[in-house]
């Protein structure tokens, strides 16, 4: 009896150790060719929020490389430099290496080895105040 529960408890302790996490870290897991799937956009009036939906071609892309991303779309493609900061919750870009021109600062919704969400959140200070929240999905 004894032998069947010390059995018992190791088979569980190597199925738990053998599991894998999809979870990733930022640092290395966002590294990589990511496909643009789609984005959505909630624009938030003063009165209603209105949700419209993009879906990207299968030829979108960003890949993350040595702190810059190639982006394609639509077959335009550009390059910007990216940091991570905030541990490891926020992506920064910039138009150039010091990051004195800021282009984006997005929130990293969720990342793991086949999934990939960025939150864009901005403001208009014109004569309506308006917020936007863009949800950027990837994968593989």
């Amino acid at each position: 009896m004894k032998m069947t529960a010390l059995s018992l408890l190791a088979a569980s302790m190597i199925l738990f150790a053998c599991k894998k996490d999809d979870k990733v870290s930022t640092s290395t897991g966002i590294n990589g060719k990511w496909k643009m799937q789609q984005n959505t956009r909630i624009t938030y009036y003063p009165d209603r929020k209105d949700t419209s939906r993009y879906n990207y071609q299968s030829a979108d892309y960003w890949n993350f490389i040595d702190n810059k991303i190639a982006r394609s779309m639509n077959s335009n493609t550009d390059t910007v430099y990216y940091t991570v900061i905030a541990n490891n919750s926020k992506l920064v870009t910039a138009s150039d290496p010091e990051f004195i021109f800021r282009v984006d600062t997005f929130e990293i919704k969720s990342l793991d080895r086949a999934k990939l969400e960025l939150v864009l959140r901005a403001q208009s200070f014109g004569t309506a105040a308006l917020s936007y929240e863009t949800t950027f999905s990837f994968t593989r």
